[in-house]
């Protein structure tokens, strides 16, 4: 064989060796991290197709928010028709509907009067559902006529009937118009209501109602049977009752049988503390 032929195959063998090896090498000493820098790839391009998106959306959204600014800042308002004290009650009843209802009392206090207008000046009192409570705020200064809450004061009720309810004094000054050519708003109600998260005056954790006469309590009560799906126990009455999964009982349910273990499990809420109780068959 010639030389120079015998030469190159050699050459070429070993660049195919040694490519193959080192290609082998790379492969088996790096697939681990290769994976794992695909994957990574992968989960940044997703994310950055999310950023594309919403740059791609910045422009709607900058318009959106100007247009509702502007809105909010330029709502039109206009002064209440009259000047009777009456009226102004009559148009508060009108708001105090539904999801904004109180039980409110009105007076009326003084009026005082400018060259082109006047103001009204009331006091508001009364209980009701914290909720209803900002609404009815809500509606009243957010409305076409020009309200001013000038004080407000809240206060829980702390009855345990009625948790979710506050007291209330409110001040309120309502400007009517003077002059026949200063446009006048319509008294009509509002529907409008806003997102509440929670009523900050609600007590977290508050003393519990009585067991009712027909009511299970669960910690007066000895369990004597249960099924798949059916508890039987002696309650503190000594009466013989049923309860299947979901069955309320005082201060809570029953949410759990256990038939291998012979036990039930009931979740109570012991005025805003969360507890769980297991009782065990006894005969």
């Amino acid at each position: 064989m010639n030389y120079a032929i015998r030469n190159t195959i050699i050459l070429l063998v070993s660049v195919v060796l040694f490519g193959g090896g080192g290609w082998a090498f790379i492969t088996w000493l790096h697939s681990g991290p290769i994976e794992e820098l695909k994957y990574n790839t992968e989960q940044l391009e997703i994310e950055a197709s999310g950023y594309r998106s919403a740059v791609a959306d910045y422009e709607s959204v900058v318009r959106k928010i100007a247009e509702v600014r502007y809105r909010r800042e330029n709502y039109p308002k206009s002064f209440f028709p009259t000047s009777s004290a009456s009226d102004v009650y009559d148009f508060l009843i009108r708001l105090n509907q539904d999801h904004a209802f109180t039980e409110l009392n009105f007076s009326y206090q003084d009026s005082t009067i400018h060259d082109e207008y006047g103001i009204m000046t009331t006091s508001i009192n009364g209980t009701g559902n914290y909720r209803n409570l900002i609404n009815f705020l809500n509606r009243i200064e957010t409305g076409e006529i020009i309200n001013k809450v000038t004080s407000l004061q809240i206060q829980a009720v702390n009855q345990l009937e009625r948790l979710s309810y506050i007291s209330f004094n409110i001040t309120l000054q309502t400007y009517y118009a003077r002059q026949p050519e200063i446009p006048r708003g319509t008294i009509t109600g509002s529907s409008s209501t806003t997102a509440i998260a929670r009523n900050p005056f609600f007590p977290l954790i508050h003393a519990v109602r009585p067991v009712e006469e027909d009511e299970i309590n669960i910690e007066d009560s000895r369990m004597i049977a249960i099924s798949r799906n059916n508890t039987w126990l002696i309650d503190q009455n000594s009466n013989l009752r049923s309860l299947a999964i979901g069955d309320e009982v005082y201060l809570g349910t029953l949410v759990q049988i256990n038939t291998d273990e012979g036990t039930a499990e009931f979740r109570l809420n012991r005025g805003g503390i969360i507890d769980r109780v297991t009782k065990h068959i006894r005969n």
